[in-house]
């Protein structure tokens, strides 16, 4: 790991989160991965659960609409 360089009396140009070999870097790398990841899932989890609910509510309708037709 590269040591710090001073260029003022408190300003620093080393950042451990801008060096690739850094630990800290590669760890905040994995956390938005699997942030991303996560939010994916949720929302892919989410698009399905809204089509399982609208084909429902159209099978419903039709059932009913059946149902109408058929006592009238």
């Amino acid at each position: 790991m590269s040591e710090p360089r001073r260029v003022g009396i408190n300003e620093w140009r080393y950042c451990p989160l801008r060096d690739e070999g850094s630990p800290e870097y590669r760890l905040l790398l994995a956390t938005i991965r699997d942030e991303i990841g996560k939010a994916m899932k949720e929302s892919s989890n989410g698009g399905r659960a809204l089509l399982y609910s609208r084909l429902n509510l159209i099978l419903m309708g039709a059932a009913v609409i059946a149902a109408i037709v058929k006592w009238h």
